[in-house]
Order: C-alpha cells, then structure tokens, then sequence
C-alpha cells in the first residue's frame, strides 16, 4: 500500500505538515547521486559514438545514458508505480555496462580477426603483385634478349652464316616469352634451313638433306615442294617406298613435279597372269595340252594374259580404280 499525495483535502488533514511532497521526488539526500548519475550518462552518451561502426553498442550506449536522466527515471516510476532505488539504479546499470563490455570485448575479437585476415590477404596479394612484377620484369628482359639474338641472327644471314643464325634463333626461342613469339622465331628458323636443305639435294647430298628435311617436315608436315625433295633423296638412297608414299602425299597437294618422280620411280608394269591356247581357226581356249582345239583345227600357237600394277601400288584411288578398269577391259577382249 503506497502514499498517494494530495488525495485528503488540506482542510481535512489531522497532520498537514506530515502529509506533503511526492513520494516520487528525489529527496535532498539524492542530489549527490542525482549528480553523479548525471555525469555518467553524459559520459556513456558520448561513448556511444565511439562505436557507430556498431549499432547495437552505440544504442545500448545511449539506452543506458538515457535510463540514468532523472526525468526517465520519474517517469518510469509514474508509469509503473514503483520507487527506482539506488540499488535498483546502480545494479541495472553496472549490470547493462559489464554486458555492453563483454560484447565490446567479442565485437573487438572479433574485429581483431578480421582484420588479420585481410592484413594477411593483403600481404598476401602484395607479395603476389610483387612477385607478378619480378616475373614481368624477367619476362621484359627475355624479350629483349631475345631481339638482341634475333638481331644478330639476321646479320649472320646476311653474312651468309646460316648454321651460326640458326644457333642464335634456337638462344632466341628459349628467351622468349610468347608463344606467338616462339612461332614467329620457328619459322624464321625454318627460312633458313629450307634453302639450306633444298642446295643439299642439289648437290647430291641426300642424307644430309633428309636430316634437315625431316626436321622441317616436322613443324610443316604439308609442305608439299619439301615432301617432293624428300621423295628424291629416298630414291636416291635406295629407299623406294618411302620415297613413293611422300609422293602420294605431295600428289594429293596438287604437286606435279611429284607426280613426275612417281611415274619414274614406280612405273606401271604388265604382269602375265595367265596363258589362252590360240585355235587354227582363230578361236581361243582357256585349256591347254592335248585335246586343246581339238574340234577348231588343232593349236596354233597361245597368248599370254597381262595384268597392269605398280610395284608399290597406285598413287591414288582413282588411278587404282582406272587400271582395275583396263585390267577388266583386256580379259574381256581375249
């Protein structure tokens, strides 16, 4: 049961003096209190925008500045019609404060972490653009020794030093720092071994040429004039069917000079594959020995039966298709 003031009229009061003031009010007593309190919200309200990065701190800040006010206080008290003690006052807030420090606490361990781990990812990413820059760097330098060796093999060229310039082009290669580059350097090799190679088969030098064709042949598999000068060192070193199959290929190009040395080297041969009894009346029989014609006047004489082909076969499908054809066409006519 609680005082309510000013409930009994003045002029009905059996002690008028006792029953006064609001039960609600600070006493004098309070005014330290009220004062210190005062000091402390002012203080935790100018803390709270220490943390506006979080704003659930900067609000419990600010609850707790606004919970010390006396005038919260009094209204709260009014509004649920209970007295806020000191201790009541002091707990609540020790207690909110302690809970708003911890939080701080996980918050800034929080914060701590993070931002470890993005000064360690930043250092990593430092230590990966600076190691991306030693790599430039080097590759810059490559491509720069690598025009000093290009420069030097164009002048060997020109001096007529092709095995030095070559030498030069293959340092160059391993200097460079594109593929597109390493291609360009491969073919500018390869302008230079080709009349190298080519002067080779000119002179009658076969096996050193084909050393030096098969290796361009390998970068340039469909180089048809290099197939065809292939073809003539196998040909001259006895090795026939290789010879003949570089033909093929290069004939399948469109070369003619190949097609020439095909016709040379693996010419179309008659080849006798049977024997017709001729008859002294002009027929023929597919028999032989005696009772051979014996009712068209006896033997006359016999025939030999010829079959058309290459040693190391046709050159394409179509040519094999055509001596096919011959081949029927002279059975038919016997």
């Amino acid at each position: 049961m609680r005082y309510v003031p000013d409930l009994i009229p003045a002029n009905s009061k059996v002690l008028p003096e006792y029953f006064k003031g609001d039960s609600y009010d600070f006493k004098e007593t309070d005014i330290k209190f009220k004062n210190f309190t005062f000091v402390v919200a002012i203080c935790l309200f100018i803390t709270a925008f220490f943390f506006t990065k979080h704003i659930y701190i900067t609000l419990l800040f600010i609850l707790q500045s606004v919970f010390l006010l006396t005038s919260f206080q009094s209204w709260i008290e009014r509004k649920f019609r209970f007295r806020l003690t000191r201790k009541i006052i002091s707990v609540f807030s020790l207690t909110m404060l302690l809970g708003t420090i911890v939080i701080i606490y996980f918050v800034k361990s929080k914060d701590f972490i993070i931002e470890a781990q993005v000064a360690k990812e930043l250092k990593i990413q430092q230590e990966k653009d600076r190691q991306e820059k030693i790599e430039a760097d080097k590759k810059d330098l490559q491509r720069k020794d690598s025009l000093n060796y290009i420069q030097e093999a164009a002048s060997l060229t020109k001096s007529n030093k092709p095995e030095q310039a070559i030498a030069k082009l293959e340092l160059a290669v391993k200097f460079s720092s594109t593929e597109q580059d390493r291609n360009e350097l491969w073919k500018d090799r390869e302008n230079i071994i080709t009349p190298q190679a080519l002067k080779l088969v000119k002179e009658g030098k076969y096996k050193q040429a084909l050393l030096k064709l098969n290796e361009l042949l390998s970068l340039d598999p469909k180089n048809s004039n290099l197939l065809y000068n292939r073809a003539i060192c196998y040909s001259r070193v006895g090795n026939i069917q290789d010879a003949v199959d570089d033909c093929k290929i290069a004939i399948m190009i469109g070369n003619l000079d190949a097609d020439k040395l095909f016709n040379q080297i693996n010419p179309i041969r008659k080849k006798v594959i049977d024997y017709l009894t001729l008859c002294c009346d002009g027929s023929t029989s597919s028999t032989n020995g005696r009772g051979a014609c014996s009712h068209h006047g006896g033997v006359c004489g016999s025939k030999a039966i010829y079959e058309l082909d290459r040693k190391y076969g046709a050159k394409n499908k179509q040519e094999n298709d055509s001596l096919n054809k011959v081949n029927a066409d002279i059975l038919q006519s016997l």
